[in-house]
């Protein structure tokens, strides 16, 4: 009788402390998803900030008036044109972005390119270039100083983030809008790592579990062969 009550007290035992060992487990994978997704936040809060202080910048860079010379192709093939470029140049390099540029409101659903860092002669913009106009740029005219969604890419710029603001002339007056990009590698290299540690933690607790069970299982059935031996 006393052997059973034991046996039955050490399996009850070894079932509590398999029951702790993985609610312990399952606490530490929630600590530590909440803990990565928190870096993940920050970062992309970093990033926000980022473009919007350089678009800010971008927009008190370059003045109105000046921006307001370059309306046409023509307009650009000029020495002054090409001195703002390598203004453009150096803004980049200052800021650590990509890419700045201006374009302004042409009418009719599009936006003008006024001039931008774009150091290759195919695919730089010029005032010849009109795109359609996106919610971002309706933003930036309303005078918001914003960012494109991370993760959100137009079909040009693929793998480029964006930040834009808006130039005002000496009245007041929305002139055009500034845009800086970024690449988007870093972020989507911290979002890769999340899932691929979350995905470590979940197999560890499947792996712990089933570990826990079996050894639960083969205790309990030892104990039983040992309680019919006795």
């Amino acid at each position: 009788m006393k052997n059973r009550v034991w046996s039955f007290l050490k399996g009850q035992k070894v079932i509590f402390v398999f029951f702790i060992f993985v609610v312990i487990i399952i606490l530490i994978t929630i600590n530590v998803n909440i803990l990565m997704r928190r870096t993940v936040r920050l970062m992309e809060d970093s990033v926000r900030n980022h473009l919007m202080s350089a678009a800010a910048a971008a927009a008190d860079y370059i003045s109105a008036e000046e921006l307001n010379r370059y309306q046409t192709e023509e307009d650009t093939d000029t020495p002054d044109y090409e001195a703002l470029r390598e203004k453009l140049v150096q803004f980049a390099d200052k800021y650590h972005v990509l890419y700045v540029y201006y374009w302004r409101d042409f009418g009719g659903g599009q936006v003008q390119y006024i001039a931008d860092n774009d150091p290759d002669p195919v695919t730089q913009y010029s005032p010849d270039d009109l795109v359609p106009i996106e919610a971002y740029d309706l933003k930036a005219l309303s005078g918001e100083i914003s960012t494109t969604d991370l993760g959100f890419y137009t079909p040009t710029w693929e793998g480029l983030i964006s930040g834009f603001a808006p130039v005002y002339d000496r009245d007041g007056n929305i002139i055009c809008i500034a845009g800086v990009d970024i690449s988007d590698e870093i972020l989507l290299r911290q979002h890769n790592d999340t899932l691929f540690l979350n995905a470590i933690l979940i197999g560890a607790i499947l792996i712990s579990i089933a570990y826990s069970t079996l050894s639960a299982l083969l205790y309990r059935n030892k104990a039983k062969q040992s309680e019919s031996a006795n």
